[in-house]
């Protein structure tokens, strides 16, 4: 099978080569950000230096400045304490969408090197270029050697006077009755070896109206707590009731069960669009959809796993009833579970998704109504 120009991208690291990629995915509607492939593969020491910080921290608060008061003007912010000018701090914020990073930059009022982990948007979204010019961290979520020099990376950064702004959650989360999903400990490994106090962001975008809500929290001092889980807990937590004051500026909560079946699919399908509205050029859930497992949400999944490999026979007869009741249990927690539609959807057309809809959930909804904005393939 012929490689497409995307499938090339890991054997042509040279700038001569990704000039060569680059015609090719220009061809077909894309723009590769060549200048910043190079933060996938930059070592530790050579993360920054001092003059490209201090140079950032210059040129940053003005060009976010510029570009929330264009991109901004339905984003409403709200502030904890004033932050102490020259202290260093790790601002950890909520993900549920796709501005969700410009949303959190507007709070910070000063430069922070962003870790970033989407391939797809470090390669091919063209405001991603901003960047470059603001500092990044990348990490390949699909590779244990490159999440382990996060931290190192980020530590080095803070002791040379810089900041960091993070997404513990490591992906959107999908939830629909969750304000946060689980969180990754990089956040409160990076508190405990830098000494640097976390400040904590939640987000929050009405899904009728468009309107943004960000509130940054109080600084806390995690890295002084020595047990891992305790201080996970207070990080997620204080995450939590941030986007919870958020969705209540929105205009309050709306509980699941007042929703009806077609309500819920509409507002999976405005989801899909947000995210399927960044350059999107191959099938990397595995990555976008990277969240935190616990060995007992593992452990679940392996057995739910299992149970939906096994054959009933005369052997098992005895659990037929219990097996085929959690299977039947299984399939309506996930009929509506918005990762679902994403993987089995993504490409598909308005016409198509449709079709889709119909199939899968038994009634029909408009093309037009489940992809407004959605330009057809």
């Amino acid at each position: 099978m012929a490689k497409s120009p995307y499938d090339k991208l890991k054997e042509k690291q040279s700038q001569e080569s990704l000039k060569e990629l680059s015609k090719e995915l220009r061809q077909e509607g894309f723009h590769l950000n060549r200048r910043l492939i190079k933060y996938k593969w930059v070592e530790t020491e050579k993360i920054t230096t001092r003059f490209g910080l201090a140079l950032r921290k210059l040129l940053t608060p003005p060009i976010i400045a510029l570009v929330t008061k264009f991109k901004g003007r339905n984003t409403h912010r709200s502030f904890g304490q004033k932050l102490e000018r020259k202290k260093q701090y790790i601002f950890c914020s909520t993900h549920s969408f796709t501005d969700d990073v410009m949303a959190a930059f507007s709070v910070l009022g000063r430069n922070a090197y962003l870790v970033l982990g989407s391939s797809q948007t470090l390669e091919l979204n063209p405001e991603s270029k901003l960047l470059q010019l603001n500092g990044l961290i990348f990490v390949d979520l699909m590779k244990p050697e490159s999440r382990k020099q996060v931290v190192p990376k980020a530590v080095k950064i803070l002791s040379m006077g810089g900041n960091i702004l993070i997404f513990p959650e490591g992906c959107w989360n999908l939830q629909e009755s969750g304000t946060i999903a689980e969180i990754f400990n990089g956040a409160y490994f990076m508190a405990k070896a830098s000494g640097a106090e976390i400040v904590p962001i939640g987000s929050y975008r009405d899904p009728e109206s468009g309107e943004i809500y960000v509130e940054r929290g109080n600084p806390l001092a995690l890295g002084e707590i020595e047990d891992t889980q305790e201080a996970r807990a207070v990080l997620r937590e204080a995450l939590a009731s941030l986007r919870w004051n958020c969705m209540l500026r929105a205009g309050g909560i709306r509980k699941r069960s007042d929703l009806k079946a077609r309500d819920r699919i509409l507002y999976f399908c405005r989801f899909r669009n947000d995210v399927l509205s960044l350059p999107w050029i191959r099938d990397s859930w595995a990555e976008e959809l990277s969240y935190y497992q616990s060995k007992d949400s593992r452990a679940k999944r392996e057995v739910s796993s299992s149970l939906a490999k096994v054959e009933l026979s005369r052997k098992n007869a005895f659990m037929a009833k219990e097996l085929l009741d959690y299977r039947r249990e299984d399939k309506d927690s996930e009929i509506y579970e918005l990762i679902n539609l994403l993987v089995e959807s993504w490409q598909m057309n308005p016409e198509e998704l449709s079709d889709y809809i119909n199939e899968v959930y038994g009634f029909r909804i408009d093309a037009a109504e489940l992809c407004p904005e959605l330009k057809k393939k």
